[in-house]
C-alpha cells in the first residue's frame, strides 16, 4: 500500500504551541518561554520553505547558519520545520529588485552573461 503524501505543513496547537500529533522537543517549554503566536500559524517542511521562497535546500541552511534566515524547529526524530509566519516575515523583509537606496533600476544594475 502506498504511503500518503504529506502537504508539508502542520497546524500548531494554539494553546500549547506544539504541533498536533506530539511534542515539539524532548522537553516542554514553560509558560514564560512560550511566545504568543497567531492561532493559524503553520509549521513548514524544508520542501515547502524551498517552494515558497524559491531558495535551494543548501541556500536555506547556509542563510540559517549565518543568522540570515529564521531558525528551524525540531518536530520529531530526524524532522525539522519552520514557522510559516517567520518565513513569510523574512520574505516580506527582502528588498525589492531595483529599489535599493531609493533609486530607480538602470541597465548597469543588471548582470549580463557576457564572458561566462
Amino acid at each position: 500500500m502506498a504511503k500518503p503524501k504529506s502537504s508539508g505543513t502542520f497546524r500548531l496547537d494554539p494553546v500549547l504551541g506544539a504541533s498536533q500529533g506530539g511534542e515539539t522537543d524532548r522537553t516542554r517549554a514553560t509558560p514564560s518561554e512560550v511566545r504568543p503566536r497567531p492561532d493559524d500559524d503553520e509549521l513548514w517542511s524544508l520542501r515547502t520553505v524551498a517552494q515558497k521562497t524559491g531558495l535551494s535546500r543548501a541556500s536555506i541552511y547556509r542563510y540559517a547558519a549565518r543568522g540570515l534566515f529564521p531558525a528551524r524547529r525540531r518536530i520529531g526524530p530526524g524532522r525539522v520545520a519552520w514557522l510559516g509566519s517567520e518565513v513569510r516575515a523574512w520574505m516580506e523583509g527582502r528588498p525589492l529588485l531595483g529599489r535599493q537606496c531609493g533609486r530607480p533600476s538602470t541597465s548597469s544594475d543588471r548582470r549580463t552573461d557576457q564572458g561566462r
